[in-house]
């Protein structure tokens, strides 16, 4: 079960006509795949944004920074020259933000989210740095981006301290969820909701992080959350902040 968290092996895109998935046995030939080059490392994340793919090596459940190539590749699916972005960080996640993309990952110390146009030749926009700071989930469910409009928007990431290992979020909640402004493509912090209390172990009755998470943001209904393990906390952004409004707490009241 571990296997999906270690890459290795050489990197290709393939493209498949709809019609090669009817029922029945079909072998792919060669000649639909297109190598690509192969970055540095063993914790691969991809993302496909629009007509392109994305994709890099991080610290993933390892250390912030072992391993990481700090470069992001950016390749058209529909064929072309693939891009190599140089970052002053691994790649941890990447995620879409409208048309553009983000790219979070640890330098060791800090926690850089590095936004991408992908018009024309894809480069680095905007980059905000969280001192002191590494991911708190690495799931794909740890991250929300709510757009406001096709150039704005609002993102949310669980994160913990700077030296922390991807692996504890198996068995340590996040500290707090940040959030971010994005205006086209350039980040500002609104701040973060944080949990009020330490972590207690209920064996998986009501929060079970190693299963399957239990920190995130969540945008409902024009309202903002955090989920922190056995807390719910409720922000409300007021100009260039956000602000606790209320929490509630699940087990272990008082």
């Amino acid at each position: 079960m571990w296997s999906p968290e270690a890459t290795s092996g050489d990197v290709a895109l393939v493209r498949m006509p709809l019609p090669w998935f009817d029922e029945g046995q079909f072998t792919v030939p060669a000649q639909a795949y297109a190598r690509l080059p192969t970055p540095r490392g063993y914790s691969l994340q991809n993302r496909f944004i629009g007509e392109h793919v994305l994709y890099g090596t991080g610290g993933g459940w390892w250390g912030p920074a072992e391993g990481a190539d700090r470069r992001v590749f950016v390749h058209p699916v529909r064929g072309g020259q693939t891009t190599i972005v140089s970052l002053p960080h691994g790649v941890d996640r990447i995620e879409p933000m409208g048309k553009s993309g983000v790219v979070v990952g640890s330098d060791g110390h800090d926690l850089h989210f590095s936004t991408l146009s992908l018009a024309g030749e894809p480069h680095v926009v905007d980059r905000f740095v969280q001192p002191g700071a590494a991911q708190g989930e690495t799931r794909s469910h740890g991250f929300f981006y709510k757009p406001s409009s096709p150039d704005e928007g609002i993102l949310g990431l669980p994160i913990r301290r700077g030296d922390s290992g991807g692996w504890e979020h198996l068995v340590d909640g996040s500290a707090q969820v940040l959030f971010l402004r994005a205006q086209h493509d350039r980040l500002s912090s609104l701040g973060a909701l944080r949990s009020g209390r330490p972590a207690r172990d209920d064996a998986c009755i009501v929060s079970c992080v190693d299963w399957y998470g239990n920190a995130r943001p969540i945008f409902y209904r024009g309202r903002i959350f955090a989920l922190l393990g056995y807390e719910l906390v409720e922000g409300r952004i007021d100009g260039a902040s956000i602000t606790e409004l209320a929490r509630t707490t699940f087990l272990f009241p008082g």
